[in-house]
């Protein structure tokens, strides 16, 4: 689960400065939203941390310590050893600034602003923010010197009182402070059932000490974009006029309720799973399944955390406050690109909810996504959203054109036929894929695992029809050789039959001749030569035929006399012939 590893990266970050060898304990507190109980943990900083999972209840406020300490049983000043990281906890209410929910532009304003360095973590707790500065080295506290401790805590006083503006909390200050743990949930009933804390950023490079924060200013003035509007005290009619036509085209093509709830950050930690997912997704699809290839890691990157680039629109927010997102006419052509780069719909689910406002409903979502819908942006606008490069630019154009050309006339043949080519492209994966699970096969193909499980039924039905045809055509290939088989006999049972009568009236003749003494002319001895080698012929072919067909000739059948295949009787019929003509040949 992403949660988990937002956890886990949150915990590696803080303890990755853990020199080899130290026995030091970082603690963590769970706490229940409706009683108020509270159970703590602690682990040795530095190691595996992955049996936290295991033991932390996730439906309750988890916690964790910047601090280290001596011992796994107290979090007590007194039993201090270390801490990781200064911290700022920006969940102050923030009546006049955005709702009291900031975003990362105007926290990268403050910084800039106050010259405070880019925080090494940047955690979005449902609220608001939790940010930290890790150090290079542990910073050791000595609890019999009251100035390691005052030297510290002066710090965060500092970054605290330089972006008060912007809600840092100043009662958030200590060193024993507990903070809550990226990756599991906020209860609290105003944020609903499912906030959770994300880890929104994380880089790793970011690492300081106490004197990079010697020189930091305070924040006094906000951006124009958070700055209340002042009311117009003009009297000229005409000048209100136009302000208010302006601001009634505008609303218009807009198109957005008057007031929206903004959307939660999306987690940068769950960039990589979404790459890794989509490349796994483009390896396993079929050709006919997708259309736009995979660019590469750094396009896909910039779709999902800088929509490269794409217009945005500024919307009111049900708490009173503004904020900028995607605008409205571009959502379907973002997720029109995620899909087809092989990103799966769970993902864009999670992106939807997170990235987009308003967030398309299901009925929109499914549309976006789906491959057989056809739904083609606009091939200008398309272009300079996603940085299609020349070939996708030329793939795209001949598609669009092919689609104007014919879809006033032909739009549900083209839909079926890319419907069917989808679900034929479907059916022989996994067909392929038979002993893969049901799971895996919709996550590659982007099917819900109901519809693989009806894919796989049908292939079985279609095996079993196909057996079932197999069978009926070789019980009928049967029928026809038995009939060919009785022709073929009753043929070869017809010519015996000739041969057998001709032989009959030759021996007959020959022996009217040889009791008679006729004397036989030159050319009379040659016919007679030239019948017997006619007959000798067709014994010999009779002969071959019955070898090839003995299988399938009975015992009682008309080939055999007395126990003998009648071929014998030729054959004799034959010898006597030739024995007969001897002397009249002579």
């Amino acid at each position: 689960m992403h949660l988990h590893k937002d956890l886990l990266k949150h915990i590696e970050e803080l303890d990755s400065t853990i020199p080899e060898g130290a026995t030091l304990y970082r603690h963590l507190m769970s706490l229940e939203d409706d009683t108020g109980a509270a159970k703590s943990y602690s682990y040795v900083a530095g190691e595996d941390a992955n049996y936290l999972l295991d033991i932390l209840d996730f439906t309750q406020h988890q916690y964790i310590t910047p601090a280290l300490y001596k011992t796994s049983v107290l979090r007590r000043k007194n039993n201090l050893a270390a801490t990781s990281a200064l911290y700022v906890d920006l969940d102050d209410a923030l009546t006049d600034i955005d709702g009291g929910r900031i975003g990362l532009d105007l926290i990268q304003y403050a910084l800039s602003k106050t010259k405070i360095p880019e925080p090494s973590l940047a955690i979005y707790t449902g609220g608001g923010w939790h940010l930290y500065w890790i150090f290079k080295e542990l910073y050791y506290i000595n609890i019999n010197d009251t100035k390691d401790l005052s030297n510290y805590e002066e710090v965060i006083l500092n970054i605290i009182e330089a972006l008060k503006l912007i809600g840092a909390d100043n009662k958030a200050h200590d060193t024993t402070r507990l903070l809550r743990l990226a990756g599991t949930r906020n209860p609290k009933p105003e944020y609903g059932d499912n906030q959770f804390t994300y880890l929104i950023e994380c880089n790793s490079n970011n690492r300081y000490t106490l004197a990079d924060f010697s020189n930091i200013k305070i924040l006094k003035t906000l951006p124009d974009a958070y700055k209340p509007s002042k009311k117009s005290t003009t009297k000229d009619k005409s000048t209100k006029q136009a302000k208010k036509s302006t601001t009634t085209e505008r609303v218009k093509s807009e198109r957005v309720p008057t007031t929206l709830t903004r959307p939660k950050p999306f987690p940068l930690m769950m960039v990589d799973e979404i790459i890794t997912q989509a490349q796994s997704n483009l390896e396993s699809k079929i050709d006919t399944a997708k259309y736009l290839k995979f660019k590469n890691r750094d396009l896909l990157t910039d779709l999902l955390i800088n929509f490269v680039n794409l217009p945005r629109n500024t919307y009111k927010f049900e708490d009173g406050s503004t904020g900028q997102y995607i605008q409205v006419g571009s959502r379907n052509h973002y997720l029109w690109s995620l899909i087809r780069r092989g990103v799966s719909p769970y993902h864009l689910g999670i992106i939807n909810d997170t990235l987009l406002l308003p967030k398309l409903n299901r009925a929109e979502f499914n549309n976006a996504i789906s491959l057989g819908s056809f739904n083609v942006p606009r091939i200008s606008k398309t272009v300079k959203d996603l940085n299609l490069t020349l070939l996708e630019q030329e793939q795209m154009i001949a598609l669009r054109e092919d689609y104007e050309s014919i879809l006033d006339n032909h739009k549900a043949t083209v839909q079926a036929r890319i419907k069917q080519t989808i679900s034929e492209s479907s059916q022989y994966y996994v067909k392929l894929s038979k002993n893969k699970a049901s799971k895996a096969l919709a996550d590659e193909l982007g099917l819900t695992t109901r519809r693989v499980n009806q894919i796989k039924k049908s292939n079985e039905v279609n095996e079993v029809k196909n057996r079932q045809q197999k069978v009926s055509e070789f019980r009928f290939i049967t029928k026809d050789i038995e009939r060919i088989k009785d022709t073929a006999i009753r043929e070869l049972l017809a010519n015996y039959q000739l041969v057998d009568e001709t032989l009959d009236s030759i021996i007959k003749n020959q022996s009217l001749i040889h009791s008679l003494g006729i004397q036989l002319t030159q050319d009379q001895k040659q016919e007679i030569h030239t019948r017997i080698d006619s007959i000798s012929a067709k014994v010999d072919f009779i002969q071959s035929q019955l070898d090839s067909y003995g299988s399938f000739i009975l015992d009682d059948s008309e080939f055999f006399k007395d126990g003998s295949i009648k071929k014998t009787v030729l054959l004799n019929k034959l010898k006597a012939l030739k024995e007969q003509a001897e002397p009249i040949l002579a």
